[in-house]
């Protein structure tokens, strides 16, 4: 999960930088454009080199897909893993679309720096995922505490400014 997790590092020293410097350069609308480029050609790349993966659709059928689903989500140990995996999701992408305005205007941090710091953050993100997912996966639960104590409190003291 940790390499997986490493796309969002990625996409910070890759896609907000680039962003960035767009709309630095040319206009706002740009990085929106470079966006459907991309996702136009990959679309097309994986339409065209991807196979289907479609064996399971031959074999029999336990239940329907909306009875499995319900029965995923009546399960109250999957729920919680699913509500926990919503939440942490929904929670990066509220804050991410503030964090920029949030660094020029209260931080006082010229727009032109932006992509220096999401450069950086990025590279820490890529190098530092990877090791924790590793760690995590060996040792268990004490790297998972010593992990989320500091992002919980991280994630706590940007209130703080707010109030």
């Amino acid at each position: 999960m940790g390499v997986i997790q490493m796309a969002f590092g990625a996409s910070q020293i890759l896609g907000l930088p680039a962003g960035l410097n767009l709309s630095y350069r040319w206009s706002w609308h740009t990085q929106f454009l470079a966006i459907a480029v991309f996702n136009v050609t990959g679309g097309l790349v994986i339409a065209m080199r991807l196979r289907p993966i479609n064996a399971h659709l031959a074999a029999p059928q336990e239940s329907k897909a909306l009875l499995h689903l319900w029965d995923a989500v009546a399960e109250p140990r999957y729920l919680v893993a699913l509500a926990a995996t919503a939440l942490l999701t929904i929670g990066g992408y509220m804050l991410a679309p503030f964090l920029s305005a949030f660094t020029v205007h209260n931080l006082e941090i010229r727009f032109g720096r932006l992509p220096i710091i999401y450069l950086v953050t990025g590279l820490c993100t890529i190098v530092t995922e990877p090791l924790i997912g590793k760690a995590t996966d060996a040792i268990g639960v004490p790297i998972a505490i010593f992990v989320n104590v500091p992002m919980f409190i991280c994630i706590f003291l940007r209130m703080i400014p707010l109030c």
